[in-house]
């Protein structure tokens, strides 16, 4: 996808950035939960991930949030999409349950938490905002759609 979006995309207006980081479940060293993203502070207008926060537990969560924070200009936006728990995927009762709990996160399996987390909407927009981000909201409330989108402003 990455090579695509820079194939397809101006270079000049758009950079896409591949993190060789990775969380303790999927990393062969044990990983690391914290994270920089790689662009100086109020730099972007536009921060996007597609199921990340689906396999974030909290601390990183927070730490991906505050670092799209650093690295948006006043007035940038951000979307991020997530499972969430007042919206749960048509999978849900099925092949989703989430049904432990690490803090706030709601993990399908504890042997490989990150593996499917869940936040509920008042959390992932409660956390938003204590970043720092304004007009905070979650988008994407079909329920045929599997993840919701966490949008704001910075």
């Amino acid at each position: 996808m990455l090579d695509w979006c820079q194939t397809h995309f101006d270079s000049g207006r758009f950079e896409f950035i591949h993190s060789t980081h990775a969380s303790k479940s999927y990393a062969q060293d044990g990983g690391s939960s914290t994270y920089s993203i790689p662009l100086p502070d109020c730099t972007a207008d536009f921060v996007f991930s597609t199921s990340l926060f689906t396999h974030l537990l909290e601390g990183e969560l927070r730490n991906y949030l505050e670092e799209s924070f650093r690295i948006m200009r006043l007035g940038a936006r951000m979307s991020m999409s997530f499972f969430c728990l007042d919206y749960p995927p048509p999978t849900y009762g099925g092949r989703h349950t989430f049904k432990h709990r690490i803090g706030n996160a709601a993990v399908e399996s504890l042997a490989v938490p990150e593996a499917a987390v869940a936040y509920s909407e008042a959390f992932a927009v409660g956390v938003a905002r204590e970043v720092g981000f304004s007009d905070v909201a979650v988008l994407g409330k079909d329920p045929a759609q599997w993840q919701r989108s966490l949008v704001a402003r910075r």
